[in-house]
């Protein structure tokens, strides 16, 4: 993802809160919705992610 990208993440009820029971109120069926932005990428954190993205790295 590029900076300014954006992502929708949805996760099913199944890998929600409701094992650990984090949140009390939160419903057994409920989908969470997670809307993402990059909003900023300061350097690179690996040297070969580069590659990797491009496709060239894949082993």
């Amino acid at each position: 993802m590029q900076v300014g990208g954006q992502r929708r993440i949805v996760v099913p009820p199944n890998l929600t809160y409701i094992e650990r029971k984090t949140y009390q109120d939160l419903p057994e069926n409920t989908m969470l919705v997670y809307e993402l932005t990059l909003i900023r990428l300061d350097e690179k954190w690996d040297p070969g992610m580069e590659a990797r993205l491009s496709g060239n790295g894949m082993q």
